[in-house]
């Protein structure tokens, strides 16, 4: 299929996937099952230079305006994919993403040089010359505009934020609220990590599991998977693979869980035979981990709203043959009284307090838009503050459920401070009868460093691009007294 035909179809799917709500990876799926005739080598093209269009929206966005005129032109999303395919060949050159947008080109069909390639598609779109290099010209205004960071780099106030969001490929409120508590070359680490794709992050679940066989029965070559720099349990896959279709997927020796998220679970670190609350469990990631830490010896309560996420987590629990994992649906209607059945459950798997809860909130999932591209330009302060709220109730709600003396674990998949430190210094400051519980010894329990986490600090933010992982944040908290 030719470039032109590529464009047309990337640039119909990224806006189709911008103006709906439903998961991006879901619309391309149903995109490419209605147009049967795009092949698979077409296919992996469109679905990776669309989902790198869409990491870098704003920037593709900021040197379309800069470089063309185009005023209620209907080719301006056209324009705009081509700007960002031009910065992904630049990003690659200086390895900077893994995608390759020239290799998957030549695979799908297209040959020639990538720059005379796309500058013949600028000229059909725009009727311009077809010798006017309109692809250096793209380029040159995007290293106009890493000159013009670079001078106010130093001074990030109101006055240079617009610059410096369009540079940093993230909304204005997004960067104000990261700057209060990192520097910018951090912030330029998560901005160039967030451009790129995740890795597939796979948990190896019982301890008697070997790790080389593991590696050999998913058909992983050296250069496809890397272990966990963290997480003493993870392999990041870096090759497209059927990791739910694989013999050690569905004989339970392996779960999909990003290596930030494990960290969540030796946070916790419940001892064997313990009684756990996951208090908002969705699909039960968490849960199987708490699971395999206590080697299926303790009693664990895996809570949530969501009766089809419970269900899901039941047939996780069967194929990893846990015995230990009980459901429980939470009521959300309070006009709606509790049957019978569901008193009796709760009364049985509520009986007395926990030795430990996690409450993995609800959140914005900023820490994860290297997978859900568009979350990081849905996001907005009003959404934000609703979900602080929310995190703080929860957070008081279930820290009620842990004993004297037991632990209790916030956790989110957020890098923005007021959904993290905002919470648990609210929380810390209505809630005495809690105090910090150091994470780094815990860690060190585990085979877990983390770089400057201080002995005695009791939170930690994960950011991609200086921990490798997705975003995530969590705290842990002693129970000192009941406080009834």
């Amino acid at each position: 299929m030719k470039l032109s035909s590529l464009i047309g179809h990337a640039s119909y799917l990224a806006s189709l996937i911008e103006k709906s709500r439903d998961p991006s990876d879901r619309l391309a799926s149903q995109y490419f099952r209605s147009k049967k005739y795009i092949g698979s080598k077409e296919r992996r093209f469109l679905s990776e230079s669309v989902f790198f269009h869409l990491r870098i929206l704003s920037l593709s966005r900021y040197l379309t305006d800069s470089c063309f005129d185009l005023l209620h032109n209907e080719s301006a999303g056209k324009i705009e994919f081509i700007t960002s395919l031009i910065l992904a060949k630049q990003f690659n050159d200086h390895e900077m993403i893994s995608f390759a947008p020239y290799e998957l080109l030549l695979r799908a069909g297209n040959s020639g040089e990538f720059r005379v390639l796309v500058n013949e598609c600028l000229s059909d779109i725009l009727n311009t010359d077809s010798t006017l290099d309109q692809y250096s010209m793209i380029l040159t205004g995007y290293n106009k505009l890493a000159k013009n960071i670079s001078s106010v780099s130093n001074c990030p106030g109101n006055s240079n934020l617009k610059l410096l969001s369009d540079y940093f490929i993230m909304p204005e409120f997004l960067l104000m609220s990261l700057l209060t508590y990192l520097n910018i070359d951090q912030i330029s680490a998560i901005s160039k990590a967030m451009m790129d794709s995740a890795p597939a992050g796979i948990r190896i679940q019982g301890k008697s599991i070997d790790r080389n066989d593991l590696i050999k029965s998913l058909c992983l070559e050296e250069n496809h998977y890397k272990s966990g720099s963290i997480s003493p349990s993870c392999i990041n896959i870096y090759k497209r693979i059927q990791i739910i279709s694989s013999i050690p997927y569905k004989n339970g020796f392996i779960e999909i869980q990003d290596e930030g998220s494990q960290l969540i679970g030796f946070a916790l670190n419940p001892a064997p035979k313990s009684r756990v609350l996951d208090a908002c469990a969705g699909a039960g990631g968490k849960t199987m981990h708490i699971a395999d830490l206590q080697n299926d010896s303790g009693h664990i309560v895996s809570a949530d709203i969501d009766l089809k996420k419970l269900k899901e987590l039941n047939k996780r629990a069967a194929r990893a043959g846990f015995n230990s994992i009980n459901t429980f649906l939470w009521q959300t209607n309070p006009g709606k009284k509790a049957s019978s059945k569901q008193k009796e459950q709760y009364n049985k798997l509520f009986n007395r307090p926990f030795d430990y809860v996690l409450v993995d909130a609800p959140c914005s999932g900023s820490g994860t838009v290297r997978r859900s591209p568009m979350q990081k330009w849905r996001l907005n302060e009003k959404l934000i503050q609703k979900h602080s709220r929310k995190q703080f109730e929860l957070l008081s709600k279930y820290s009620e459920y842990v004993r004297p003396g037991g632990i209790l674990v916030y956790a989110t998949c957020s890098i923005l401070p007021q959904e993290n430190n905002y919470v648990i210094d609210k929380f810390m400051d209505v809630h005495p009868d809690f105090e910090p519980s150091p994470l780094a010894g815990i860690f060190k329990e585990n085979d877990i460093e983390i770089a400057n986490l201080e002995k005695n600090q009791h939170f930690l933010t994960l950011l991609p691009g200086i921990h490798g992982t997705d975003g995530f944040f969590m705290a842990r908290f002693k129970r000192t007294v009941c406080n009834i």
